[in-house]
């Protein structure tokens, strides 16, 4: 009888053992940021984002979360981040420890947009970034004239919370070159649908 017990009791241990294993196994899965994750959200949120701008039809790629419209990460702009991520935790918007979760996202500044996987009309950074090498006046033009664009948007990769029911997101808007501006937007997830909870315009021209 011992044995059978002790056989008994090795097996429930074996199995414990197992499930905490694929448990283990499993969360980081849970945490990873997947890229069907990342378009479901960019199309979701993108009519409400474009809605009220004329014409905002194409989308470019912003590679870089900046709140200040560079494309550039120097300390300074990861210091505004880091100062409008902790404001969301302060208005309870976020949890603390989905802070550094969020900032670490930023490592990631190698996002490009598939135009197979948005709904969305695209142009390439690199052809805008040709493109606007001319004089800004030029720039427009050629832009209107090759490419029939007035109007565009760029979009930042977003960067989710560890529970992937929160996204924070850089959305700008360029009708030309004397009128653009730009927003950092919170979005929550609720019954499995992605809205705009807050907006904020961080930049003007």
């Amino acid at each position: 009888m011992p044995n059978v017990k002790m056989k008994r009791m090795n097996k429930i241990l074996t199995s414990i053992l197992i499930v905490l294993i694929l448990i283990s196994c499993q969360k980081p899965m849970q945490d990873k940021i997947t890229e069907t994750d990342v378009y479901n959200f960019i199309n979701e949120v993108i009519p409400t984002l474009t809605e009220g701008h004329t014409n905002c039809d194409v989308i470019v790629d912003k590679p870089i979360l900046n709140v200040s419209g560079k494309e550039v990460t120097t300390e300074k702009e990861l210091l505004i981040l880091k100062k409008t991520i902790q404001g969301f935790y302060k208005n309870e918007w976020i949890k603390r420890q989905d802070i550094d979760y969020l900032l670490s996202q930023q490592n990631d500044s190698t996002f490009i947009l598939k135009q197979s996987h948005i709904q969305k009309k695209l142009i390439s950074k690199q052809t805008l970034d040709s493109i606007f090498s001319l004089p800004n006046s030029h720039a427009y033009f050629t832009l209107y004239e090759e490419f029939n664009i007035a109007t565009f948007g760029k979009i930042s990769k977003p960067f989710f919370t560890r529970d992937k029911n929160t996204a924070i997101i850089v959305f700008e808007v360029y009708r030309n070159f004397e009128n653009a501006n730009g927003y950092i937007i919170i979005c929550k997830k609720t019954n499995n649908k992605w809205t705009v909870f807050e907006r904020r315009e961080t930049w003007i021209s």
